[in-house]
């Protein structure tokens, strides 16, 4: 059995993972047009990002 400071930190980490497993307020996840829409979105960004720090060219 570990001793010291920290030596319980996952006990804490299993009982959140616990507890959000059992929510039943969640949300749907969204619809294949959301998730299409939102990773074009992403995607965008990420490109402008990298253009405007000229990682990438065109």
């Amino acid at each position: 059995m570990l001793s010291g400071p920290g030596a319980d930190l996952g006990y804490p980490l299993q009982i959140d993972a616990e507890i959000r497993n059992h929510e039943h307020d969640q949300t749907d996840f969204p619809t294949d047009a959301a998730i299409d829409y939102l990773f074009v979105r992403l995607a965008s960004l990420i490109s402008l990002v990298m253009r405007s720090t000229g990682r990438m060219t065109t």
